[in-house]
């Protein structure tokens, strides 16, 4: 996958968003941002292709991987790569065999990259 994918990023920290926005639009990713899975739904129904989503694992309301599960009904093959802060909160491999693809808060800028060229690459 190329550097023209679109990335849908869910993280209901500001700052967290503004980091990604900033490092991975400078890469050439196209991105939807989102601070909570009820915004990325909305966000992701207008939207004809997803090539990856970048998610934070706890969040209010519904997390990263219920709000992956759902998307991926309506953007089949969408890669997930899963972040959180705490190690406690790495989900676990999903049913359908998908790897499990886990960035660990707080992150480098190469990390991230690294992290998301590699999910990519996958799909």
């Amino acid at each position: 996958m190329t550097a023209d994918a679109r990335i849908l990023v869910v993280d209901d920290e500001p700052a967290v968003r503004d980091l990604v926005r900033e490092v991975l639009t400078r890469e050439g990713y196209r991105l939807v941002l989102a601070g909570s899975a009820e915004e990325a739904l909305a966000a992701a129904g207008g939207l004809d292709r997803i090539d990856l989503l970048l998610t934070d694992v706890s969040m209010t309301g519904m997390g990263g991987p219920d709000l992956a599960r759902m998307l991926r009904g309506s953007h089949p093959g969408l890669v997930s790569l899963f972040m959180s802060g705490s190690l406690d909160d790495e989900p676990a491999d999903e049913a359908n065999g998908e790897r499990l693809r886990f960035l660990a808060k707080p992150f480098s800028i190469d990390g991230l990259v690294t992290a998301v060229k590699e999910a990519l690459r996958e799909e």
